[in-house]
């Protein structure tokens, strides 16, 4: 937010502090000054410039597009050849003569221009070097003597202060209000300013009709009516004062009403009343069908319930964010309905936020205005037209305002004001304090408590502590002396389900980080078309997205990690391990369905190139199998029993290299493997990228066991291998599990020795597989006879369940 201390000044003529002491005091108040800007309107390096007056002004008889003028400087008359657009005779303007020197190092010459000399120069403000506005020559005030060196003027310097304004405090989105705050923060008076409307047209009802039709969105609506207006340029401390504030001239009614915003904080809207069907204003909500074109000529499609100023027939304004083009003020307007309105914050913002269409009004209106400030603000902008538009005011305005209510009463504890700040305040002093700020103080007898009525322009004053803010930031943050503060232990334990859950991630986040990985955070809003890479279910879907890469709530980590490694390898990191614990989120299937929310971690390995080791012992192609190991390892230290790799091909990963991951041969819990070549190309991504993703949740619920000591065997085990015959389509690990299922006393592991496909040897189809089973007995040494008779009932589980041809 832009302030110039010279409106400022408007509010406070007795403020002498330096901008300095001025951005301090307000920084010190909560009201962050980032930067100091001054302006000046008379650059150096200028030689040869005076004031002068034009005279004269005829067309070129060589082009259409200039002018020939005479231009006194004071002592002769000149002839001189124009371009400027808004060169009138009678005008002041800053004059060149020939051998003067402008900021650019440019020396002004005798030139003849389409056969007509001109001896000089009339100036725009971006040839003097004080903007990059050349739309015209530098307008002059009427009082200007003429011949005076431009560099003699009374040199008009202002200071703009950038405020960064926080989002409770609406009220200082104006000037008043942070007149207001200055006025309390530095002791000077504080002065609103002199409103006084001259009525003399015809009575408001005979020009102009309003009904409000939705009281709830606009509890309050003001209006007048100005007729017989000249449209046509500001003022020139009007455009000025608007450009210092970082806005540009548009003509002078529509500058007024947007002078009277930020100087006021209150929004305003001026309509062509000519162009308003029947002269009937409606403040309603939209229908079905309906569309706006709004002053940005863009054509917009209403949704139904959204806020709008209507007339008869269709809707003219988009209420408190945008005017429509219809009805805006342009050259031949001379009569104008002037709006001022106050519009519940809710509506507003929901009205931006559907329309995807934000501006200085739909800012202030969505944080809230004064409601109370609405016809003071209308009767300012009225009073300002009349004196640079001309024109009669009509005689009253529309005020309809169903929605009054009485000012916010607190009623504040001082002891708390103790408890809070550390230090006692005197009940005068918070008196004081709280008159200051414009409330209402109300001491009460014991003098223990005070009470306060919040004026209309606080909305962000709501509850006690509130109150005891404000004291602390009037009398100064500095004056609270440090303490201690008590410690109070928080009795409140976690709960069983709550203790597992913390000391899962805990686990996961240390089995990874020693496995070489590294935790990452991303969002999790993500586009739509990256949600359906790795997930097929039902989207859920935001209603008010940031953009569109963040309109659906993930429904997998994965795009969110696949994302990080692009922007790692495009800053040539080559070897990356990731990973990330969070939630994922599923719309439910049918009526009524409950939004799904799931614990999970996924994580990623992309390498461009084999690291190289001492002998190249470390050098070779990391495939899907040292990746599987990885899990493996991590599945071991949850100590997560019967958990299997099974092959499968995942959404989003290669056929034949990913798989599922399965729980107790029945619970699907994951998903790892090669992110396919499709995805790859997607992302821009040259080196194979390895991803898995696991559910926690079923993992906490269903797998995790507990451990259990196991003695050291005192007898020794007995080592016998099984070659047989199987179809190759039998996965290994099923295979495994029924030969450790056999008999889950005798048999301590089993694993896979030697593995043969072979068109030659082999039927088409088989493979040959042999294990080496390991038997192991408690309490005794194993005979021969009893590995025998576990041995035979393995090989008739393996013929059984897979038709396999034991190998003798």
């Amino acid at each position: 937010m832009k302030i110039s201390l010279n409106i400022l000044r408007k509010f406070l003529p007795d403020l002498s502090k330096s901008p300095g002491e001025i951005a301090e005091a307000l920084t010190m108040g909560g009201l962050e000054v980032e930067a100091i800007l001054p302006v000046r309107e008379h650059p150096p390096g200028i030689t040869g410039v005076v004031t002068a007056q034009v005279t004269l002004v005829e067309k070129h008889p060589g082009a259409d597009r200039l002018s020939v003028c005479e231009v006194n400087d004071g002592q002769v008359i000149h002839r001189v050849v124009c371009g400027a657009p808004n060169v009138k005779a009678g005008m002041k303007y800053p004059f060149a003569r020939i051998g003067a020197k402008l900021p650019a190092g440019v020396e002004i010459k005798k030139a003849k221009i389409r056969g007509i000399e001109s001896s000089g120069m009339l100036l725009s403000k971006a040839e003097l070097g004080i903007s990059d506005d050349h739309s015209g020559i530098m307008e002059l005030p009427d009082d200007t003597k003429i011949g005076i060196d431009f560099n003699e003027l009374e040199k008009d310097i202002d200071i703009v202060l950038e405020v960064n304004v926080t989002p409770n405090r609406s009220d200082c989105l104006n000037h008043i209000g942070i007149a207001r705050e200055l006025s309390v923060l530095s002791g000077v008076n504080f002065v609103l300013p002199q409103i006084i409307v001259k009525e003399e047209g015809q009575d408001i009802s005979e020009s102009a009709r309003v009904d409000l039709l939705a009281p709830e969105a606009c509890p309050r609506y003001c209006g007048r009516v100005i007729s017989g207006v000249k449209i046509g340029e500001s003022p020139v401390w009007l455009k000025e004062d608007l450009i210092r504030i970082g806005q540009r001239s548009i003509n002078n009614i529509v500058d007024a009403t947007n002078y009277v915003l930020f100087l006021l904080g209150q929004p305003l809207h001026a309509f062509d009343l000519s162009r308003i069907k029947g002269r009937e204003i409606l403040i309603r909500d939209s229908r079905a069908g309906e569309k706006l074109v709004t002053i940005d000529h863009a054509e917009r499609e209403l949704p139904p319930g959204t806020l709008v100023i209507a007339d008869r027939e269709r809707p003219i304004a988009l209420a408190g964010v945008m005017g429509g083009a219809e009805t805006e003020v342009r050259g031949e307007t001379q009569e104008v309905f002037l709006e001022s309105a106050w519009f519940q914050p809710l509506a507003i913002r929901q009205s931006s936020k559907m329309m995807k269409l934000s501006s200085e009004s739909s800012l202030r209106f969505a944080r809230g205005v004064d409601p109370e400030g609405v016809a003071l603000a209308l009767d300012y902008a009225a009073m300002l037209i009349l004196q640079i538009a001309g024109g009669k005011l009509a005689r009253g305005k529309v005020d309809s305002y169903p929605g009054k209510k009485p000012c916010e009463k607190l009623s504040l504890d001082l002891s708390e004001v103790r408890r809070v700040l550390g230090d006692p305040v005197p009940i005068e002093e918070a008196a004081r304090i709280f008159t200051s700020l414009g409330f209402q103080p109300e001491p009460s007898p014991d003098g223990s408590r005070i009470g306060v009525t919040v004026p209309s322009f606080r909305h962000d004053l709501r509850e006690p502590v509130d109150l005891i803010e404000e004291i602390a930031r009037v009398s100064g943050y500095g004056r609270i002396q440090p303490t201690w503060p008590g410690l109070r232990a928080d009795r409140r334990s976690l709960s069983a389900s709550e203790k597992k859950g913390v000391s899962l991630e805990r686990k996961v986040r240390d089995l990874f980080s020693s496995q070489g990985f590294a935790q990452i955070i991303t969002y999790s809003f993500i586009s739509s078309e990256e949600n359906q890479i790795f997930s097929s279910g039902p989207e859920l879907r935001i209603a008010n997205p940031l953009s569109d890469q963040m309109e659906i709530m993930r429904g997998s980590l994965l795009p969110g990690l696949i994302n990080t490694v692009v922007h790692n390898l495009r800053r040539k990191f080559n070897d990356l391990r990731f990973f990330e614990l969070g939630r994922t989120f599923q719309r439910g299937t049918g009526k009524g369905a409950e939004i799904q929310e799931t614990n999970r971690v996924a994580g990623v390995i992309a390498r461009v190139e084999p690291p190289e080791g001492w002998r190249g012992w470390l050098a070779g192609e990391f495939d899907l199998y040292h990746f599987k190991g990885i899990l493996e390892n991590v599945s071991s230290g949850l100590n997560v029993e019967n958990l299997s790799f099974r092959e499968k091909t995942s959404q989003g990963f290669e056929p034949g290299l990913s798989g599922g991951i399965v729980l107790d041969s029945q619970f699907e819990v994951g998903r790892f493997g090669r992110i396919a070549e499709s995805v790859r190309k997607k992302y821009e991504i040259l080196p194979v990228v390895f991803a898995f993703e696991l559910d926690l949740d079923t993992l906490l619920s269903r797998g995790i066991r507990p451990k259990k000591f196991a003695a050291f065997p005192r007898h020794p085990g007995v080592e016998w291998d099984i070659a047989f015959f199987v179809n190759d389509s039998v996965p290994y690990d099923e295979i495994r599990n029924v030969i450790l299922q056999s008999d889950s006393n005798l048999i301590k592991d089993s694993r896979l020795i030697d593995l043969y496909r072979g068109k030659e040897q082999l039927a088409a189809g088989k493979k040959s597989m042999a294990f080496r089973i390991y038997y192991l007995s408690p309490d005794h040494t194993l005979t021969d006879e009893e590995v025998r008779t576990v041995h035979r009932q393995v090989a008739e589980n393996l013929r059984q369940k897979f038709s396999a041809m034991i190998r003798e």
